[in-house]
């Protein structure tokens, strides 16, 4: 994946990209 790709990311892969992160991060406070 070429890092200009990253520029405009579809709506979809980005909301589901920070869905994913939010995700982890509640996990690790909940563990932590």
């Amino acid at each position: 994946m070429p890092i200009h790709s990253w520029a405009v990311p579809e709506p979809a892969t980005m909301s589901l990209l920070v869905l994913g992160s939010l995700a982890m991060l509640r996990r690790r406070r909940r563990v932590a």
